[in-house]
């Protein structure tokens, strides 16, 4: 298949040989009443050349049309189709890297890439590792720890570590509804 740009032909059309155009300005004399038929003959046969010119790439182009309208119609595909090529070239492209690595990279890429341990990971990205709810955590760990650390340091009491980790929790179950509270404001259809 080849592809060419919206207009690509236009700018073919353009050129023009140079041979095929008579020379309309004269550089060398002056122009006389003797060069003034000549003149008006000379851009009578370039006018004809470009008439004849325009309507040839002009049949050219319906031609064009039509040849690119019945590909299309050809071009339709099975549903699954699509979805069997996607897959293969995924398949065809991971055995490409894993070639490339060295032996430990390539075992390790190879169980991660297992159905089970790829389907478990996809989940675990959609639910459990969501970026809001890891941002929520991370802020209420950071600055709840800091108020917890100050007041430690000011009242006297021993700062317990384990609060980093029921913050982060607090923080990380905020984000998730701050999460679901935000989309169902944007899009009140989905759940």
């Amino acid at each position: 298949m080849s592809e060419k740009l919206p207009g690509a032909e236009h700018h073919e059309l353009m050129k023009v040989p140079q041979e095929a155009l008579v020379e309309t300005h004269s550089h060398q004399k002056p122009e006389s009443d003797t060069d003034a038929p000549e003149k008006a003959e000379r851009q009578k046969r370039n006018l004809e050349y470009l008439k004849q010119e325009a309507e040839k790439h002009a049949e050219a182009r319906e031609k064009t049309d039509i040849d690119e309208e019945k590909v299309s119609s050809e071009e339709t595909q099975p549903v699954g189709h699509h979805q069997a090529e996607k897959k293969q070239n995924y398949h065809r492209t991971l055995k490409d890297v894993q070639s490339r690595l060295n032996p430990v990279d390539k075992k390790f890429s190879k169980f991660i890439h297992r159905p089970g341990v790829d389907t478990a990971s996809q989940i675990a990205g959609r639910t459990i590792a969501r970026p809001s709810a890891i941002l929520g955590g991370g802020l209420a760990a950071l600055l709840g720890s800091a108020v917890v650390l100050f007041a430690a340091k000011r009242y006297g009491f021993e700062y317990n570590f384990f609060i980093f980790l029921g913050l982060f929790m607090l923080g990380y179950f905020v984000g998730v509804i701050f999460e679901f509270i935000i989309r169902a404001i944007k899009h009140p259809g989905r759940s």
